[in-house]
C-alpha cells in the first residue's frame, strides 16, 4: 500500500513540475507510478507497470535500486530508459511495514541533445587546434635534434617544450568542459577486472621500462567484476600512474585493488603507490586544487599544468568515489581511491 503522505507529496509535486514519481519495494517490484511516469514509459495504464519487476527497464535499474535499499543512502544518477534520458534521485523509504525506494526523475532528453551538440563542437575544435599544433611540435623536435647550430637546437627545444605545454593545457581545458557538462558523461557497465587491469598494464609498461621502474599489480582475486564507467575509471588510474612515473626516478610503482567491505561488496579500494620524490606534508591538502603545482620550480623540471589531480578528483566524484593521498617527502606517495561499484 502507498501511504497518504506519499500520495499527497506526489500530487503536490505533479501540479508544479513535470516530475516522474515511482515507488519500488525491497524485492524490486514496482508498487506505483504517477501519470508523468506512465507517459515517460510510453504506457497508458498503471497495470502495465504496477506489480512488474523494475528489471523491465533494464538490469541497471534493479542494481541501483538494490544499492539504495542496502546502503540506506540516496542515489543521484543519469539514466537512459525507454530511449529517453533522465536525471533520477532514488531515496530509501520505510513506513508502515513498507521497505523500498521512492524515486523522482526529470526528463532531460532535450538537454542531453544540446549537450551532445556542444561536446561535438568541442571535439571538432580540439581536432582543429591539435592538428597544426602537433605539426609544429614535430618540426620543433626535428630542429632540436638535427639543427646545425647549438643555438638552433636550443630554440627548437624551447619551442617543443612550450608547444607541448600548450597541447597539455588544451587537452585539460577540454576535459574540464566535459566534466562541467556531465549529462552524457557517465556510462556504467559491468567491468571484467582481469581484462581491465591487463589493458592498464599494457598502457603503462613502456613508460615504466623506459625509466627502469618495476610495476606490480596486486588484486584480490575474489574481486572479478565491478559496475562502473570503464573509460572514465581507466583515465583516472592512467593519470595517477603517469604521475607516479613522472615523479619516480628509481624503485617501483604498485597498483593495488581490493574489496573495501567484504560483507556488502558495494565498494572497492584502489591504491597507486610509488617510491618517488613525495609531497611535502604542508602541500598535501592542496594537490587536488585546479592549476596547483607543489612548487613553481617544478615547472622547468616536470612539464604539466596542475590540472591532472583535480580532474581525477572530479571524475571520481561523478563515479561515486573519493580520493585521498598520503606521502613522505623523498620516500614516495600513496593515492587511495574509494569507489562505489553498484
Amino acid at each position: 500500500m502507498i501511504s497518504n503522505t506519499i500520495k499527497q507529496i506526489a500530487d503536490a509535486l505533479a501540479t508544479l513540475f513535470p516530475l516522474n514519481l515511482f515507488l519500488i519495494n525491497e524485492d524490486g517490484i514496482i508498487q506505483w507510478v504517477n501519470e508523468h511516469m506512465l507517459k515517460a514509459a510510453n504506457q497508458t495504464e498503471l497495470k502495465a507497470i504496477q506489480g512488474k519487476h523494475v528489471r523491465m527497464f533494464g538490469e541497471k535499474e534493479w542494481l541501483t535500486t538494490k544499492s539504495v535499499i542496502t546502503s540506506k543512502e540516496k542515489s543521484i544518477l543519469f539514466e537512459d530508459v525507454c530511449q529517453k534520458n533522465f536525471f533520477t534521485i532514488k531515496i530509501p523509504h520505510s513506513e508502515d511495514g513498507f521497505r523500498g525506494v521512492i524515486g523522482l526523475s526529470f526528463d532531460i532528453t532535450a538537454l542531453r541533445k544540446a549537450e551532445v551538440a556542444k561536446q561535438t563542437f568541442l571535439t571538432n575544435m580540439s581536432h582543429d587546434l591539435r592538428t597544426p599544433l602537433t605539426g609544429i611540435l614535430g618540426l620543433a623536435e626535428i630542429q632540436a635534434e638535427l639543427g646545425t647550430q647549438a643555438q638552433d637546437k636550443e630554440y627548437g627545444l624551447w619551442i617543443y617544450q612550450a608547444g607541448k605545454q600548450l597541447l597539455e593545457l588544451l587537452t585539460a581545458v577540454l576535459d574540464i568542459c566535459a566534466l562541467e557538462n556531465p549529462v552524457d558523461l557517465i556510462k556504467k557497465e559491468e567491468i571484467d577486472l582481469t581484462q581491465f587491469v591487463n589493458e592498464i598494464r599494457e598502457l603503462m609498461e613502456p613508460s615504466m621500462l623506459n625509466k627502469n621502474l618495476s610495476f606490480h599489480v596486486k588484486r584480490d582475486m575474489s574481486l572479478r567484476f565491478i559496475f562502473s564507467d570503464s573509460i572514465k575509471l581507466k583515465r583516472v588510474l592512467v593519470n595517477l600512474l603517469s604521475n607516479a612515473v613522472k615523479f619516480t626516478h628509481e624503485g617501483e610503482i604498485t597498483l593495488a585493488i581490493k574489496w573495501l567491505d567484504l560483507t556488502t561488496h558495494t565498494q572497492i579500494e584502489m591504491q597507486v603507490i610509488d617510491t618517488g620524490i613525495g609531497i611535502p606534508e604542508d602541500k598535501l591538502d592542496k594537490v587536488f586544487d585546479r592549476f596547483y603545482r607543489v612548487d613553481s620550480s617544478y615547472r622547468t623540471k616536470y612539464l604539466g599544468n596542475g590540472l591532472g589531480l583535480s580532474l581525477v578528483k572530479e571524475s571520481l566524484e561523478q563515479l561515486g568515489g573519493s580520493i585521498k593521498v598520503t606521502s613522505q617527502e623523498g620516500k614516495g606517495s600513496c593515492f587511495t581511491i574509494t569507489l562505489d561499484v553498484l
